[in-house]
């Protein structure tokens, strides 16, 4: 896990210092569809989000993930909502292919187990998520991403489709 965050990390400020020089990509009005694996202590789950641009800093929008391990044959079904703080104008970083946020969440889990002995429902209920992260757009509507932070992943990383 701690060489999977330092990659990730080095990718993020990979992402940084590509191609400074223009206005940001971030916008009042995008719609940003977001597909990611992450890493959390024992299993990887996969979320997807909708970002919703209310303001030219401010996004907003529903998020569901989802996990399945062996040992226990459990899983983990979370839905919920996320908003997100766009920063490039307020960090000063003009680059029209680089988004950069920071944001939290609220979102529901329901864990469920069927090698306990019965089908079971432990730990289900409320969580909390927050974040900072950063999209690369490799072209005007297709880019990557990743974060850092905690709730459904301490890593997450995955596409973007912004239309």
């Amino acid at each position: 896990m701690k060489k999977t965050l330092l990659n990730s990390l080095a990718i993020l400020a990979l992402i940084f210092v590509i191609n400074s020089n223009t206005n940001a990509q971030y916008k009042k009005g995008d719609k940003l569809l977001n597909a990611g694996i992450g890493l959390r202590s024992f299993f990887i789950p996969i979320s997807a989000s909708l970002e919703l641009g209310i303001t030219d800093k401010i996004s907003v929008g529903p998020l569901v993930g989802f996990a399945k391990w062996s040992s226990y044959s459990g899983n983990v079904t979370y839905i919920g909502a996320r908003g997100s703080y766009h920063v490039n104008e307020l960090l000063n970083f003009n680059n029209d292919k680089v988004d950069l946020y920071a944001g939290a969440g609220l979102f529901y889990q329901k864990w469920s187990y069927d090698d306990l002995g019965y089908l079971g429902s432990l730990g289900s209920g409320l969580g909390f998520m927050g974040f900072i992260g950063g999209r690369y757009y490799f072209q005007n509507s297709l880019g990557a991403f990743a974060e850092l932070g905690g709730g459904i992943s301490a890593v997450n990383a995955g596409i973007t489709l912004k239309f």
